[in-house]
């Protein structure tokens, strides 16, 4: 009962059990009532012993391999951290209740797996700390590597949470991160996207998306063959495929060589498939919002970077301008505009037929940010090579649609140079002076 816990501590039992562990440090019987009594006191914030409890708890978990020492050692760990915001122990600790982990035992591995969540969440956020925890980690994620999903995908959270931070990119490359995914991958091959291995899928493609924006350089063409495959092997839920998408669309900026692999590899087609996917849930189930943003996002900034599509394009194009038109997101029209923008002639022909230029119209009369208006602008430049682009352009208002932006960003010389090349183009074509005849007044005042 929680009313004892401070008349023992009071009465100096938290000092003799102090006492205890440092005399008997292999005595697993003395070792395991002492853990079981720390894990049960309510230990106060600020108590002197605290600190030493801390260590001890640790020197039980290495030095008694037996079950019992193990798990009320890894449960007072647990609790003690859990009660404190900041970080008592050290990242030791982690690479110990992983070693002891290494237990078959389904008890051990429950207790361990709390424990070991909430250390890697209060890890603090500093460079050694990290490193080491990241080596810790690394080693965990190698040595675990045909373990329980659960325990592994534990593992790989905690592998993310520092690559997030940004710092560590090239301290996970140096333990062969990369190589450990893919083999991570292939041993979980085959299990249900909705399983724990499912589970553990979605956190590796994390791992793999942030790598391959941060230093996409060091990613080999074997690493996505292998994720490649898993794509094409599992069924995988829609949070994988994001990530990978992502992932695909920072490869192809870094270099047009990349960009050349993934489409002869299948990427670009591997794409279209799943976006023609989200539509028909969308159309045929109805699709949950967020979800659908996030994928057509994904989806969208991959293609924006992969184009020229080839033999992809026409269906890539369909899918890019239903994306613009169903979702209010402004990356996704964002990324529609930059797709639009890099398409050749022949493709230009087959966006026309689709009322591109009506499309990404509405998205810029929608959304009046900077960003947008000049990418827009860059897209309507190249939608221009098919000549009905002009007035159909200036049948839904686009003049005063591009005067607007000049004048809401007149610090932009981006945006006033792209439409000034707008206007002057659409005043040289008759059918779009008919239908906005202030575009006389273009050729007679240039800005």
């Amino acid at each position: 009962e929680d009313k004892w816990s401070p008349e023992l501590i009071d009465r100096g039992v938290l000092g003799q059990v102090v006492t205890l562990m440092e005399r008997y440090p292999d005595s697993p019987q003395v070792q395991k009532s002492c853990c079981a009594l720390l894990w049960a006191l309510d230990l106060p914030l600020n108590h002197a012993l605290l600190q030493k409890c801390c260590f001890l708890l640790v020197d039980a978990l290495q030095a008694c391999p037996q079950e019992d020492v193990q798990k009320y050692a890894i449960l007072a760990i647990h609790r003690l951290q859990r009660r404190h915001d900041f970080w008592l122990f050290s990242v030791e600790t982690v690479h110990a209740v992983l070693q002891a982990m290494q237990n078959p035992s389904s008890r051990l591995q429950e207790v361990g797996l709390k424990a070991l969540g909430c250390l890697i969440q209060h890890v603090p956020s500093e460079d050694d700390a990290d490193g080491m925890l990241l080596a810790a980690l690394m080693k965990a994620a190698s040595c675990l590597s045909q373990s329980k999903p659960q325990l592994l995908n534990v593992v790989w959270h905690g592998i993310v949470k520092r690559l997030e931070r940004g710092d560590c990119v090239d301290e996970f490359l140096k333990h062969k991160g990369l190589k450990k995914i893919c083999k991570t991958l292939h041993h979980f091959q085959g299990h249900d996207p909705h399983s724990r291995g499912g589970l553990l899928r979605i956190t590796l493609s994390k791992a793999w998306k942030i790598v391959c924006k941060e230093a996409a350089e060091q990613v080999m063409e074997l690493h996505v063959e292998n994720i490649l495959g898993a794509l094409e092997r599992d069924q995988v839920r829609y949070s994988v495929m994001n990530n990978y998408c992502i992932a695909f669309g920072h490869l192809a900026q870094q270099s047009d060589s990349w960009q050349e692999w993934l489409f002869s590899n299948g990427v670009v087609r591997v794409i279209v498939r799943y976006m023609e996917a989200l539509k028909d849930e969308d159309e045929n189930l109805g699709c949950n919002e967020s979800k659908l943003d996030k994928g057509l996002s994904s989806c969208s900034f991959a293609l924006s970077n992969l184009y020229p599509c080839q033999k992809h394009s026409l269906r890539a194009i369909r899918l890019i301008l239903w994306a613009m038109k169903r979702s209010k997101e402004e990356a996704i029209a964002l990324n529609g505009a930059m797709f639009l923008s890099k398409l050749s002639a022949t493709d230009v022909a087959k966006a026309t037929a689709l009322d591109a230029c009506e499309t990404l119209a509405a998205a810029m009369a929608a959304r009046d940010t900077g960003k947008m208006q000049l990418e827009g602008c860059r897209a309507l430049l190249n939608l221009f090579q098919s000549q009905p682009n002009k007035a159909r352009l200036a049948a839904v208002s686009g003049v005063s649609m591009i005067l607007n932006a000049i004048e809401q960003f007149p610090e932009s010389m981006r945006i006033k140079t792209e439409g000034q090349k707008l206007l002057a183009s659409m005043s040289e074509d008759i059918a779009a002076v008919a239908l906005a005849p202030e575009l006389r007044l273009v050729q007679l005042f240039r800005f």
